[in-house]
């Protein structure tokens, strides 16, 4: 529906006053599978951080065994429980189990609480994704 976009966020316990971009994330996400190279994630990602595939799981990856990586497919969870092709959700439910930064039960407190529209619908995707994620 657009260009590549992307996007940075820094989680820390205490202030953070660094602004720049990050060259070397700790944790990546991508949405989509049309985005994934596997050179380009071994250049990036920093060793033993995470990676959460939007993709099949028939995708080899052989060389991400540095890496815990998790794969899902998003787009399908979403469409199943009526979202089209808006994964947000199912992602953050699959980004959740794989890296335990909050609990299950947290994330859809918070997903019932501020979505706008289709909460119910948001909150079955983001546990079925949690549910499904495939470690690998």
């Amino acid at each position: 529906r657009g260009s590549v976009v992307a996007a940075f966020v820094r989680i820390d316990q205490k202030k953070i006053y660094l602004k720049c971009d990050i060259d070397r994330p700790n944790h990546l996400i991508l949405f989509d599978k049309s985005l994934f190279n596997e050179k380009e994630v071994i250049e990036q990602v920093e060793p033993g951080g995470y990676l959460l595939l939007n993709m099949e799981k028939s995708h080899p990856l052989n060389a991400l065994k540095p890496y815990k990586v998790g794969q899902i497919n998003a787009l399908e969870i979403s469409k199943k429980n009526g979202l089209g092709t808006i994964v947000n959700t199912a992602i953050l439910g699959a980004y959740v189990r794989l890296t335990n930064i909050i609990s299950l039960d947290t994330l859809l407190k918070v997903i019932s609480e501020t979505v706008p529209t289709a909460a119910d619908q948001n909150v079955m995707a983001a546990k079925e994704a949690y549910e499904r994620l495939s470690v690998v």
